[in-house]
Formats: C-alpha cells, sequence, structure tokens
C-alpha cells in the first residue's frame, strides 16, 4: 500500500500551494481544480490521474474512482477511460 492519501484541498493547505501553480503543474484549469477542491466536481479518470501524479501520490487517483454511486450521480456525469489512456499517461510520466 502507497502512502497515506489526503483530501485535494488538505494538499493545497498544507503543501501551501496556490491553486493555480497545482493546476498549471497538473494540466487544469484553475477553476476545475477549484470545483474539485470544494467537491463540487469530481475529475474523470485521467486528471484524477494527473493530479496524483503532481501530488507526488498524495492525493491518490483512486480516492475518486472509488467514490460511491450516489455522490457521482449527485455530481453528474462521470466520464470513463480506458486502461489505454492510463497507460499513455503513465508512460508519459514515467
Amino acid at each position: 500500500m502507497g502512502p497515506s492519501t489526503v483530501q485535494l484541498y488538505e494538499y493545497i493547505y498544507d503543501y501551501d500551494i496556490s491553486q493555480a501553480d497545482l493546476a498549471a503543474k497538473c494540466g487544469l484549469s484553475q477553476a476545475s481544480l477549484s470545483r474539485y477542491a470544494q467537491g463540487k466536481a469530481i475529475p474523470d479518470v485521467i486528471n484524477a490521474y494527473r493530479i496524483e501524479i503532481a501530488t507526488g501520490g498524495l492525493v491518490a487517483c483512486s480516492d475518486w474512482i472509488n467514490m460511491p454511486k450516489f455522490v457521482l450521480k449527485k455530481r453528474g456525469t462521470y466520464h470513463k477511460t480506458t486502461k489505454a489512456a492510463i497507460a499513455r499517461l503513465a508512460a508519459e510520466n514515467g
């Protein structure tokens, strides 16, 4: 098992990083990262993986993926991605 994970908003606070800086590191807009940190939206698996890479695994992709279905329905559409897309991202960050 990897390191203990934290919520995105905790990471931003604990590491004193701005949303804009973390968003740039993830390749996301600041607005999207803000919605994820506030729990107003759930990232698709590719963006969740980007967040995991940018945070050194402290905000884990699996934390987003394993959210209960009722949360996913409440938050809107949850994008499905293929194993090939995840493998491509892993290779890019390899």
